[in-house]
């Protein structure tokens, strides 16, 4: 009985470490997304908001806690998504980033187990989501 409850709580750890971790994934792949959105559209305010927010060391730290997740608690697609994610940002693929976040999201959705709003849908600019005490939560 002991075992069996010690096995459930390991089980439960890994779940919600998995779970963390493809929230950073889709969090970093947004804030790429949306990067890449303003430079492409010439939305040169928007894109300096979100520079000014997400500076980059931040978003390399992101960046970097994410793909260690991924590594440690992600399964071999999460760890593909995570590769095929990262060359196509260097090469400024955008098909291939829209394509890679909708597949990740059905993907977290799978892993959730519902459904959840796609990332970017009425979500606030980092200003005011830090306004409102809330930073970091674009696209949630």
């Amino acid at each position: 009985m002991l075992r069996a409850g010690r096995e459930a709580e390991r089980e439960a750890t890994l779940a919600k470490e998995r779970r963390d971790t493809y929230v950073a994934v889709l969090r970093v792949v947004e804030l790429d997304l949306r990067r890449t959105r303003y430079k492409k559209s010439g939305k040169l305010e928007k894109l300096e908001q979100v520079e000014r927010y997400w500076d980059k060391a931040r978003r390399v730290e992101m960046t970097m806690d994410a793909i260690i997740g991924v590594r440690a608690f992600g399964s071999e697609d999460a760890q593909r998504f995570a590769d095929q994610w990262r060359a196509a940002v260097e090469s400024d693929d955008q098909n291939a980033l829209h394509e890679l976040m909708s597949a990740g999201m059905a993907a977290f959705e799978m892993v959730e187990g519902r459904r959840r709003p796609a990332l970017g849908r009425g979500s606030r600019p980092p200003a005011q989501l830090a306004a409102r005490g809330r930073p970091g939560r674009a696209g949630r």
